[in-house]
């Protein structure tokens, strides 16, 4: 069973806050709507994708994908949160778990996509690299619908930049709490006692 199983990653740089790219992902039965070669429809607490591989730089040929160019999935969330990303279960072609989640830049945010997954069909080989081609499509469709309007090397939106500072504010504050907590705790010995604060000098 483990020659099948398939481990693929994509990311794609936005200019945009995470606040603005997390109700596309979270919306799973919207993702046909935006994604090119994806068609979703609602189904069991998520939605049921029909993805379809398209071009991709280093596969010009999709014929060489066959059968595994079509995969159907199913994504159901099984953890949210806004301000990091979101995890799957994954059912149907592909077994597994996946997740996106969001890394901020100085200028936007990192979009990744992370899928671990069983192929139960065909070869993992191809199945991996028509999944991949599928998914940077829609990474780079997502790219173009959030920064639509925007120009090559325009500055970040005032809204980005308060967003985040808000970030690095709450960092900071978590950083020194964690600190004062740690300030706190009794030194502990390598069998775990606690050790006395006081030093005996001696005779």
């Amino acid at each position: 069973m483990s020659s099948r199983r398939i481990e693929t990653s994509d990311d794609v740089f936005v200019r945009a806050r995470r606040r603005d790219v997390h109700p596309y992902l979270l919306d799973v039965a919207g993702y046909g709507a935006w994604w090119p070669g994806c068609r979703a429809r609602p189904a069991a607490g998520g939605a049921q994708l029909l993805l379809r591989a398209g071009g991709h730089p280093r596969l010009t040929d999709p014929l060489r994908w066959g059968r595994a160019r079509v995969q159907r999935v199913w994504l159901q969330p099984t953890k949210v949160r806004p301000d990091l990303g979101i995890d799957f279960s994954v059912r149907g072609d592909l077994v597994g778990t996946a997740e996106w989640y969001y890394l901020d830049e100085p200028d936007g945010v990192t979009v990744h996509w992370l899928l671990h997954a069983v192929v139960r069909h065909g070869s993992p080989g191809r199945t991996q690299d028509a999944h991949r081609a599928a998914v940077r499509a829609g990474l780079h469709a997502l790219k173009d619908l959030l920064e639509s309007g925007r120009y090559p090397g325009q500055e970040p939106s005032a809204a980005l930049l308060e967003d985040q500072q808000d970030a690095i504010a709450a960092f900071e504050e978590g950083v020194r709490a964690h600190r004062a907590a740690r300030t706190n705790e009794p030194a502990r010995t390598g069998s775990g006692r606690a050790m006395s604060s006081e030093i005996d000098e001696g005779d």
